[in-house]
């Protein structure tokens, strides 16, 4: 073992099939769990405990800056420079409420120390120590270039949480934390306020950082295969250059004991007269894993499913869209449990109303007055969430993120896992569940979160006032140099990294890698059934069902039938007891439609997706539930409707802010591409729309709605076109006898091919939501199929071109190219810019015209475009990625050959390809997701989704 570290704790840990070794590293007290195990997918990943003081962003920034350049690895971006040359399998940093984290992974053993190497030079050597224009980048800056112009803030942090404040979810899960915990440092942003971020300065910035990134204030993780001795040998380099320094930051907390119990807070929203209401209680120590096994499995049962006892009340009510409940049970989020239960969209006054009702399940719950199939359908939910929580693609990187969340409390990272004792508990009996709730449900707040119109208004106004202010208060002189100050931070984003620089960034060789692809596992059983041999003991299974024969103008509505399916009832049992057994018998049974095309002969076949996952004992049991479900569901209920439409409308206006950039992208992909235009109507935005007209007009919709539904019904699941595919450690006989039964069973249609001809009228097209941000993007068509050495195209066109001219130069917090088979687009998100942003787009083929980058740098770019053929697979993955693909026309010779392509490409034959079809970005369609206001951009339709 390595001498400079001493070994302080060594086992197995069975829910995670994993041994693992606890060291401290003897000079600085840094401390190192390494996981041994046989998984080459190998992870690293420092943190360090950071408490946010103030909402200014500080953790954040640093978290962002630290990775603009270092000590050793002098381009302006490293991080963006490992993304353009590695095989990382992860590649990120994120800021948690209490710690910040640096994690990577890699399957390839040199490529995982360089990643390893250039993070730990970031981390302790950062160039933000002496570079000002780095935190002026990432974090806030008063931008201005002429003596006329106003002053306006910029910055990639501000702008990402401009955007994420926008959510009226973000912002009152915000609110609650300082609700819930006054005083304490929950209550602050730890991503930061974007009202409190234009109040940091620099040398704030480099205070914390000085006070909290040191090594003996680290937590280390290292996961998989590699050898522990030479991991260890390569964290000493840098950790041994230090001293041990005490680091006065640990956790505490101090709750007021009488704090409020009833409060009132505004949040914004534009469109609506509904409140949410939130009612919320601490359960216990974050660093106890009963407390918190308890408190997720206590939220599964009250909120989860249909049946659930408050969920069902507050349907029955009908005073609300949803009830959301969810814990704090993760990573960095305080030093306790709690349960935060949300009634969405409600009406107003009925604050008393929901208080009662949690109240009173809470109070059965004590009493013994336990709903025994929900009981058992959560525990088995929970069960299987944890088994599956080993079956991930980035295993290591969950549970490093895990381990270090419990390690900052001091108490040992094994103690994150230890969740069976748990589970066992909740299986022996009831009263482990009944004794916790009546210890923990005491103190609860409930909060009325009511809606304002213009919230960010006066704020606005006076950030507005303040600036030009600031700006008249300026000497001559003083203008003269703040502009200057951003003539040199433009000067630096623009300025070439010298070839040195370059040079100093590790990189793999082309000779490292293979010429030749890892085979995806696929076995033909019939000519309608596959297999694919992998290593879980859990089940995937898909069925696909053809609905070529459905018309197009019933898309909308065979999609929204298919949402509701496993969720409502049959003609064999009522949608309770539907629901309590899928759940008690698998993990899931999900339906979904979408379209496929095949490659070779450019058919279009819509699909309806069944998804399964289960154990190998109960796969009877899935498949009697799957044949009810597709051959007796019963639609006609038009109070379930209702609630669903109600959630899926909730569901969307919750999540449009995380999706909108693939929204977008989809939008402007469907005014060229068939595929998409079909697909908008099976799961993408007509969809919606169609749901919210639903949710608008039900009472007068609700009747021809249900009609349309049950005449699907009848027609929807049929033998013609019918593929099946599942993934287990082996086959199952009895299986693959009741799949067979299950096809001959079906009836038969004639199943028309869709038309490929285009039906297409080319629309440019904004979707207006509740956003301080934008979301851009277009796309086109193409004259003749992209080859393999598209995705080197893809590398160079979003690293050296559009993340320099759209993030670091416009302030959006990502963007990108995307090169499908047939087709190119560009994207933003939480962009500030649009006009300027798609200026940027329409010279991509300009750029790529005078591109210069000499051999090693185009190696480079091949070498990080070969990763989704090198690319870590959780289980179940690789064989629905084979079956996918075959489904597709692609073959493993065409997988090889697109390989190839890009291993052999050159930039003279990227530019001969590419030039010409990226030139279609200048006529391409585009769609924007973003506020209401004016940007400056012409639109053939406007459709406002809030």
């Amino acid at each position: 073992m390595n001498e400079k570290f001493s070994l302080v704790e060594s086992g197995f840990i069975d829910e995670i099939s994993s041994a693992y070794k606890i060291f401290t590293h003897n000079k600085t007290k840094a401390r190192v769990i390494k996981f041994e195990n046989d998984d080459d997918n190998k992870a690293f990943m420092i943190g360090f405990r950071t408490i946010p003081e103030n909402s200014k962003g500080i953790m954040h920034i640093i978290e962002h800056s630290v990775l603009s350049g270092s000590k050793k690895y002098t381009t302006k971006e490293p991080f963006m420079d490992l993304a353009k040359s590695s095989l990382a399998t992860f590649l990120n940093a994120m800021t948690f409420q209490n710690m910040t984290v640096y994690p990577i992974s890699s399957r390839n053993a040199k490529d995982f120390y360089n990643l390893m190497d250039v993070y730990l030079d970031a981390v302790f050597n950062p160039r933000l120590l002496t570079d000002k224009r780095v935190f002026l980048q990432e974090g806030t800056r008063r931008e201005i270039f002429n003596k006329d112009d106003e002053i306006n803030y910029q910055g990639v942090v501000y702008n990402e949480m401009k955007g994420a404040m926008s959510s009226s979810e973000e912002f009152i899960y915000q609110a609650m934390q300082e609700e819930m915990y006054p005083g304490n440092y929950p209550a602050f942003n730890s991503g930061g306020d974007p009202y409190e971020i234009i109040k940091l300065t620099y040398d704030e910035l480099l205070d914390y950082y000085r006070r909290h990134y040191h090594p003996s204030n680290s937590y280390t993780v290292l996961y998989g295969d590699g050898d522990v001795d030479a991991e260890l040998e390569h964290l000493d380099e840098f950790l041994s250059a230090y001293d041990y320094k005490e680091i006065p930051n640990k956790i505490g907390m101090c709750l007021a004991k009488d704090s409020k119990k009833f409060i009132e807070r505004a949040y914004p929203n534009d469109v609506s007269d509904k409140h949410n209401y939130a009612y919320s209680f601490i359960t216990g120590d974050i660093d106890n894993t009963r407390d918190s096994i308890m408190t997720e499995f206590l939220s599964k049962y009250l909120s989860y499913f249909s049946n659930s006892p408050l969920k069902k009340k507050i349907q029955e009510m009908g005073i609300a869209s949803d009830l959301l409940s969810y814990s704090n049970y993760g990573y960095g989020n305080g030093n306790f449990t709690d349960i935060n239960m949300i009634l969405k969209d409600a009406d107003a006054g009925k604050a008393d109303v929901f208080k009662d009702a949690a109240q009173e399940e809470l109070e059965n719950i004590k009493s013994g007055r336990i709903n025994g199939d929900i009981y058992d359908s959560a525990l088995n939910l929970m069960d299987f969430t944890l088994k599956e929580f080993a079956n991930t693609a980035t295993k290591g990187i969950a549970l490093a993120l895990k381990a270090v969340a419990m390690w900052l409390f001091d108490k040992s990272p094994r103690a994150a896992f230890a969740y069976n004792a748990t589970l066992e508990e909740l299986k022996k009996d009831k009263s482990a569940f009944i004794n916790f709730v009546k210890e923990v449900h005491k103190d609860a707040k409930l909060i009325d979160f009511y809606p304002v119109k213009d919230f960010y208004k006066d704020r606005d106004e006076a950030e507005r006032k303040a600036l030009d202010e600031f700006k008249a208060s300026l000497s001559e002189a003083e203008l003269e140099a703040l502009i200057k100050e951003n003539e040199d931070l433009k000067a630096m984003q623009e300025a070439m990294d010298s070839k040195e620089a370059i040079a100093s960034i590790p990189t793999l060789k082309l000779s490292d890698l293979p010429r030749d692809i890892e085979k995806l596992p696929l076995e033909k059983i019939s000519d309608s059934a596959y297999y694919s041999k992998e290593d879980s003991k859990i089940c995937y299974l898909n069925l696909f069902f053809d609905i070529s024969h459905i018309a197009e103008e019933d898309y909308v509505k065979a999609a929204n039938l298919v949402d509701l399916l496993a969720d409502i009832k049959t003609t064999k049992s009522s949608r309770e007891k539907l629901e309590t057994d899928i759940f008690k018998t698998t993990g899931a049974i999900n339906f979904a439609a979408s379209v496929v095309k095949n490659y070779k002969n450019g058919k279009l076949t819509p699909f309806v997706q069944c998804s399964a996952k289960f154990t190998k004992d109960k796969a009877m049991d899935a498949m009697k539930l799957i044949d009810e479900i597709i051959k007796c569901s019963d639609p006609s209920d038009e109070k379930v409707l209702k609630m669903n439409v109600l959630e899926s409308v909730s569901d969307f206006d919750n999540n449009i802010l995380n999706i909108a950039s693939n929204v977008a992208m989809d939008v402007a992909k469907a005014q060229s591409l068939e595929k998409e235009r079909l697909t908008l109507k099976l799961h993408g935005i007509e969809k919606f729309i169609h749901l919210k007209e639903l949710k608008t007009k039900f009472d007068e919709l609700k009747d021809e709605e249900i009609k349309d539904y049950e005449r699907l019904m009848k027609t929807m699941f049929r033998r013609n076109g019918f593929l099946s595919h599942y993934s287990f450690e082996s086959k199952i006989p009895e299986l693959d006898k009741a799949i067979a039964e299950l096809e001959a069973s079906l009836e038969s249609v004639d199943t028309p091919t869709i038309n490929v001809e285009k039906n297409i009228e080319k629309k440019n097209i904004k979707l207006i939501v509740s956003s301080k941000v934008y979301f851009n993007a277009m796309a086109t068509d193409l004259d003749s199929d992209n080859d393999g050495d598209a995705e080197v195209l893809r590398q160079i066109m979003s690293n050296d071109y559009l993340h320099t001219e759209l993030r670091a130069k416009g302030g959006a917090y990502g963007d990108g190219l995307s090169a499908g088979i047939d087709y190119l687009a560009e994207f933003t998100f939480r962009d500030p810019h649009v006009s300027r942003s798609f200026d940027v787009m329409r010279k991509s083929a300009e750029f790529l015209e005078g591109c210069e980058l000499d051999q090693d740098e185009l190696e480079r770019r091949k070498i990080a475009s070969t990763l989704k053929y090198n690319k870590a697979y959780g289980k179940g993955q690789k064989g629905k990625l084979a079956f996918v693909r075959m489904l597709q026309g692609l073959t493993e010779e065409d997988d090889l050959k697109t390989y190839i392509e890009i291993l052999d490409t050159d930039l003279d034959l990227l530019k001969k390809k590419y030039v010409e079809k990226l030139k279609k970005l200048k006529d391409a369609s585009y769609a924007v997701i973003g506020p209401e206001s004016d940007d400056g951009i012409k639109y053939d339709e406007i459709i406002d989704i809030r």
